[in-house]
């Protein structure tokens, strides 16, 4: 069940989506309401999970050089021959896939 966000919660929101670490006095000043009242309106929204707190980083500046892409596919669950694929115009590797199966639906 989802309770709608008043007008002050949303501001509040917008203010965070801005800079997570801008202080409440700030946000306060913003949406017009009290440091304080700020503070646990914040943390009610953290604590019934409208809003997480994350840190988002740069992996380049933490030393991760290499990227990865990786696909997976799923089997079917009652068995299947598996054909070949051609090569996919965007791979150089050749894929298989299962053949049409004639598992009902679970």
């Amino acid at each position: 069940m989802t309770t709608p966000l008043d007008e002050t919660s949303q501001a509040i929101i917008a203010e965070l989506r801005q800079d997570g670490r801008r202080p409440y006095a700030t946000i306060g000043k913003a949406v017009g309401m009290p440091e304080t009242a700020v503070r646990q309106r914040v943390q009610h929204l953290v604590e019934t999970g409208v809003v997480q707190i994350a840190a988002v980083t740069d992996p380049i500046r933490l030393g991760m050089t290499r990227q990865a892409m990786i696909g997976s596919r799923r089997r079917a669950t009652c068995g299947s021959s598996r054909t070949p694929l051609p090569p996919s115009p965007r791979s150089r590797t050749w894929s298989s896939r299962p053949a049409r199966s004639t598992c009902s639906p679970r």
